[in-house]
């Protein structure tokens, strides 16, 4: 018979982790369902649609690397807080913008803030669980993606049916410093430095764990990642899937109404990823208890 899981204080950390990233993934998806609402108000053409949505994704692939970097020297914990903070009062800006030339600044600014956070949830994953449990806990972090993208159109539909695209970007801001502050409350840069975390979950956390015993610089994490060309290939091959596809600039074959709806479809895409890394983390134990 199964033993029964007890709640323990890493499990409440990546409550906070799957919450603050479902907020993440709404905050960069909210986008996709009010731009015809934009494009309409400040009479884009299609070129600078493509240009508003492109936007976010420069500025928050650029800052993925120096993410993981500053995450290394400074600590997780004041990075994620920081990129909390600073994406929420820029998706806010957003709703103020008066015009396509302020948008685009927004949202290149926006764009920095988010792209700094996934290498520190990626690190709390990795620093906060014992390598058993690593691939578990990476999809459940995973799955808050798809699932802040299911919901954000609901979001909007929600905001919108009382007023207009604005507000939407202004009813992120509060929701964002509030998740801000659980996080710096839950979340230690070390298990060891969190009153919450007993001795005996201490333990299962530093057995034999080489993240809690070694802290690489960041010029040798980029020097080994460099060497390995499948880490490479990888790395091109999520960037030409992810984030080089053509944004859907054919909203225009639909009412407004209808684009949140059809938003919804493309973010049902990891939900497998739990399960997915249940089955990972058996497997490869299976192969070394053998």
């Amino acid at each position: 018979m199964a033993r029964p899981v007890k709640w323990k204080a890493r499990h409440t950390m990546l409550s906070v982790l799957f919450i603050t990233s479902i907020m993440s993934s709404m905050d960069r998806m909210v986008m996709s369902a009010v731009v015809p609402y934009i494009a309409a108000d400040f009479d884009l053409s299609s070129f600078e649609i493509g240009a508003l949505m492109s936007a976010f994704f420069a500025s928050y692939s650029i800052a993925q690397i120096p993410g993981g970097i500053l995450a290394d020297r400074f600590g997780f914990r004041r990075v994620a807080t920081g990129a909390l903070v600073w994406w929420s009062f820029f998706a806010a800006l957003t709703g103020a913008a008066s015009n396509f030339v302020h948008m685009i600044v927004t949202r290149l600014l926006f764009g920095l803030g988010e792209g700094v956070f996934p290498a520190s949830a990626f690190k709390a994953v990795a620093v906060w669980f014992p390598q058993r449990e690593r691939a578990t806990a990476n999809a459940v972090k995973l799955a808050s993606t798809p699932l802040g993208g299911a919901l954000a159109p609901l979001f909007v539909v929600a905001i919108m049916s009382i007023s207009g695209w604005r507000t939407v970007f202004y009813s992120l801001f509060i929701p964002g410093l509030l998740l801000a502050l659980l996080f710096w409350i839950f979340v230690t840069d070390r298990p060891s430095e969190n009153a919450r975390v007993s001795a005996e979950e201490l333990a299962e956390i530093e057995d034999g764990d080489p993240v809690a015993s070694h802290e690489p610089t960041a010029k040798s994490l980029i020097r080994k990642f460099i060497k390995h060309s499948s880490i490479l290939r990888c790395g091109v091959r999520a960037y030409g899937l992810r984030r080089c596809a053509p944004m859907p600039l054919s909203f225009r074959w639909f009412s407004p109404s209808l684009w949140p709806i059809a938003c919804t479809g493309p973010a049902m895409q990891r939900f497998v990823q739990p399960p997915s890394g249940v089955a990972e983390e058996r497997s490869l134990w299976r192969y070394r208890s053998a």
